[in-house]
């Protein structure tokens, strides 16, 4: 066993040393392309555009700086919060059954760290593949997670457990067994509670009401535990009874998904648990619409994500709400005295007509939430929202500090990014997460424009680009003609503006761009005319 353990120390060595090797040879070649001249791309621009003010006649200002990513830029963009208020803290050791298998081989130390974690995980989709695996192997390795949870769980040593995460698709085959594993969390004082029996080839736009009667039904015995310790409780394709959950009064955040629900029982769960700050709901079913008039709710954080509701509608009345996520196709909402929203994040893609006169209820919507100081819009919104009662902008400034736009960057969007830039006066961070979207083909512009002349012609300085911007983040850069249009007119009359960070994309390009095209394109930033001569171009890789 020694010798195997070196063998295993030694291979992990040489992976070690490879990977260093790689990373020292992206270095090198990183440094040499950054001595490259930009002359190939000089070329992107009009001669004539470069005149007009908007380009210098030589070389180009300032420099990019290039950064190597060490993360993924989904976790964070330079200039933006680092907390995220919908969720849940966990503190205590995390050990997951990946990183067990991975330590094991460094040092005798880590064979037992296991019985020191008081954050489990049991994940069969570590495992397997579900998508992947013929039936035999499935029915294999399924029997092996399992074995591995029956033994993990016999030999656990500790009296109390912080969070205990079980994901496992059609527990019924398991029955006696996920029973013993929710019973074995709930002896252990359990404080969050995630069971997760959702079928993972299950898709969004599908109607899965037929499978709740084979379902997992949460024990009836296991409600007075959960009552006693549970202050997190995630519940995925797994039924329970909302009346008797009654007086669970330490209970604070609640996730449901793949159920059918009621607006009833969603009533009674908030009622009967009143400490509840944090109400999640994924692809639910059976809901008439959603209407909460409960002003004494404590409830600081709603979500609700693709739920297919019968009469979409949203009312909720209470002055605390901080966080609101809401993805699902166009339709009215309302929340009383939203003065405390800190952050909403919208995403209509599941619209898929475009109707202009969706753009009267997105400007209603907008109005519901102008507290909110970071604001998340998709490309639907974006193409619609000038559609509505005012095509410039709204009526009464919004508190946006960050702007996110999910964006195709396609000129469909462009009325739509210049109405919410009009309409956030504060707006101090911008980011434009660039990636696939819903592209109305039916599209009708509040007026006829010409795509190319947008940014460039009779143009309007917003107050908010002029007095206030600061940091401009663009995941998924191309250099694509769209992207370079925008971010010429931003930090042309962007004053204010200290950085734009470029984080470059991973996509290969129609005509067989690559990252290294899109890096060699960000240098056309550097050719624009602007006061702050040394404005720093930062390029993620």
């Amino acid at each position: 066993m020694e010798k195997k353990r070196r063998e295993w120390k030694q291979e992990f060595s040489e992976y070690v040393g490879k990977e260093n090797e790689k990373s020292n040879q992206l270095e090198k070649e990183g440094n040499q392309n950054n001595e490259k001249s930009s002359s190939g791309f000089a070329d992107l621009a009009n001669p004539k555009e470069k005149s007009s003010g908007f380009f210098g006649s030589g070389e180009p200002r300032g420099e990019i700086i290039r950064v190597r990513q060490t993360a993924n830029p989904s976790s964070g963009f330079a200039g933006e919060p680092r907390g995220n208020g919908n969720r849940p803290a966990t503190g205590g050791s995390v050990l997951l059954q990946q990183e067990a298998s991975r330590t094991c081989i460094l040092s005798k130390q880590w064979l037992h760290v296991w019985r020191e974690t008081t954050n489990i995980e049991f994940n069969e989709n570590f495992f397997h593949a579900p998508q992947e695996a013929d039936e035999e192997t499935l029915i294999m390795q399924r029997n092996v997670f399992i074995r591995f949870v029956r033994q993990f769980i016999t030999n656990y040593p500790q009296k109390s457990i912080q969070r205990f995460a079980l994901t496992c698709s059609n527990p019924q085959e398991f029955l006696p067994d996920v029973k013993a594993f929710v019973g074995f969390a709930l002896s252990r004082n359990v404080t969050e509670l995630e069971l997760d029996f959702s079928n993972p080839n299950w898709r969004e736009d599908d109607d899965h009401s037929h499978e709740s009667s084979s379902m997992f039904e949460l024990p009836v015995e296991t409600y007075e535990l959960i009552k006693g310790s549970v202050v997190s409780l995630k519940l995925f394709a797994c039924r329970f009874d909302a009346y008797g959950v009654s007086n669970f009064s330490i209970l604070k955040s609640v996730s449901l998904g793949w159920i059918g629900l009621s607006i009833c029982s969603i009533k009674c769960v908030l009622v009967n648990c009143p400490l509840i700050e944090s109400l999640s709901l994924k692809n639910c079913w059976g809901l008439q619409s959603f209407e909460i008039p409960s002003p004494s709710l404590k409830l600081k954080t709603f979500v609700i994500d693709k739920c297919n509701l019968i009469e979409d509608f949203f009312m909720i009345e209470g002055s605390k709400l901080e966080f609101l996520k809401y993805s699902g196709t166009i339709a009215p909402f309302y929340i009383s005295s939203p003065r405390n929203l800190k952050e909403a994040d919208l995403d209509f893609g599941l619209q898929t007509e475009f109707d202009a006169d969706f753009g009267y209820v997105l400007y209603d919507f907008l109005q519901e939430i102008y507290a909110a100081k970071v604001l998340t819009l998709c490309s639907v919104f974006l193409q619609i929202i000038p559609q509505g009662e005012e095509p410039f902008g709204f009526q009464v400034s919004l508190d946006v500090r960050h702007l996110i736009l999910k964006t195709a960057m396609h000129f469909n969007e462009y009325f739509g990014i210049r109405f919410m830039l009009n309409s956030c006066p504060l707006l101090e961070i911008l980011t434009f997460d660039i990636g696939p979207a819903i592209i109305f083909h039916d599209y009708t512009p509040p007026f006829q424009f010409n795509p190319h002349d947008f940014w460039l012609k009779n143009l309007i300085v917003l107050k908010c680009v002029k007095k206030r911007l600061r940091v401009i983040n663009v995941k998924g850069f191309k250099g694509t003609w769209n992207e370079l249009y925008v971010l010429r007119y931003l930090i042309h009359f962007g004053d204010k503006l200290k950085r734009v960070n470029l984080y470059i994309s991973n996509e290969e390009g129609d005509n067989g761009e690559n990252r290294e095209t899109y890096l060699a394109r960000t240098q056309f930033l550097l050719k624009i005319r602007q006061p702050h001569q040394h404005l720093p171009v930062l390029s993620f890789l």
